[in-house]
């Protein structure tokens, strides 16, 4: 059982073009204020069954989702900016009633289930499919109009490995997606699901008796009415017909030493807008990088004194990525992070440094360009039964 719920505030002061030589720019204001919540369940059942030479491993599942989403936007007016002098500080003056006022929520209801046999002991064969059904409603407080859509979908998975005896694990694997978007466009009118499907081909090794293994993959995903930045309502999104992904990924997964690991990732993404009703046909997608890679490192202390301590830290890093337009490139970063967590009996105690260098960076352009989080500190508490 999950429950979550974000508010997000947005003041923007912004402007449209800007010519070769144009000393003076207009400039507009918008204030938007977003509350969005998501309550969902998941119950399931798994259990063990032979039959003949056949080992199944049966779980089944019914889960349900409920998301709300609110948004309130006002425009607003302020000064034109002189880019040679620019005075700073100018007042904004706010429209005295919204520009957009909409209220969204939606129902999912999910079955699922899924088989992994295993057969000539060296073999595991996956099946799994999902039954969907999404129903939203919308409305919008400006006009008082309402909007209902009801939609389902079937998705399946399949997937084969095979288990050899030096360690090497070779494996296929097909899947699908469907997944409800919360939000809506400028118009006011509601997202359609975000479809996809991926194929996958990789090589897990594991030597045997040890904890640390290595796999490489190559996958290709394509997907339907991905949300997108709108190029032409700052702060909106529109989605984008079909993006095709194709890559690789390595990951090694180390024990070094007794309560020493070491978790190493790299990603390569040749990422291409496939299907559009704009301008972008062939251009990478937006905030899509080329290259990610990560490093992570966690130590439990052995000392009996201090069992229970755990110290981590490692670093990301995300290359570069291009704007809507695919007209002007973010450049790459790296951020470090960092932890320290503590268990005593049921209860887990960690806190969570981000970007512990406080690094400047800049994390996406689409519409304009927007700096990343900065130095962020969270602390959890959990207790586990």
């Amino acid at each position: 059982m999950r429950y979550s719920d974000f508010k997000n505030e947005y003041k923007d002061i912004g402007f449209g073009s800007w010519q070769p030589g144009q000393r003076v720019i207009n400039r507009s204001a918008y204030e938007r204020v977003d509350d969005s919540s998501m309550f969902a369940v998941d119950n399931q059942m798994l259990w063990d069954v032979q039959t003949g030479p056949l080992a199944h491993k049966v779980l089944a599942g019914l889960d349900y989702t409920r998301g709300t989403f609110e948004r309130v936007q006002y425009s607003g007016t302020v000064a034109p900016l002189d880019l040679y002098a620019p005075v700073y500080g100018a007042p904004v003056t706010r429209s005295a009633s919204p520009v957009t006022s909409v209220d969204q929520s939606y129902d999912q209801v999910g079955v699922y289930l899924q088989d992994q046999i295993k057969f000539d002991e060296k073999w595991v064969l996956l099946l799994g499919g999902r039954q969907d059904w999404v129903e939203d409603e919308s409305l919008n407080r400006l006009n008082g109009a309402r909007t209902s859509n009801s939609q389902d979908a079937f998705t399946g998975r399949v997937g084969l490995v095979y288990l050899s005896e030096t360690g090497l694990a070779p494996y296929v694997s097909y899947s699908e997606s469907f997944q409800p978007q919360a939000g809506v466009q400028a118009n006011g009118s509601s997202f359609v699901p975000t479809t996809g499907q991926q194929y996958e081909a990789g090589v897990k090794y594991q030597p045997p008796g040890r904890d640390s293994s290595v796999t490489v993959a190559v996958y290709e995903l394509t997907r339907q009415n991905v949300v997108t930045s709108d190029p032409a309502n700052p702060g909106f999104s529109v989605q984008t017909g079909e993006i095709q992904s194709r890559g690789f990924e390595v990951e090694a997964k180390l024990r070094l030493a007794k309560g020493l690991n070491l978790l190493a990732s790299y990603t390569y993404t040749d990422a291409e807008v496939t299907k559009t009703n704009g301008a972008d046909l062939g251009n990478r997608p937006t905030n899509t990088p080329q290259h990610m890679a990560s490093l992570w490192g966690e130590y439990a202390v052995q000392e009996p004194l201090l069992r229970g301590l755990t110290l981590g830290a490692g670093l990301r890093y995300v290359g570069d990525t291009v704007n809507l337009a695919d007209t002007y490139t973010a450049p790459s970063y790296t951020v470090y992070d960092a932890m320290v967590g503590y268990e005593l009996g049921q209860w887990e105690l960690a806190l969570n440094v981000i970007n512990l260098t406080d690094e400047k960076y800049i994390a996406a352009c689409t519409y304009g360009c927007f700096y990343g989080d900065a130095r962020t500190v969270m602390a959890t508490v959990s207790y586990h039964w």
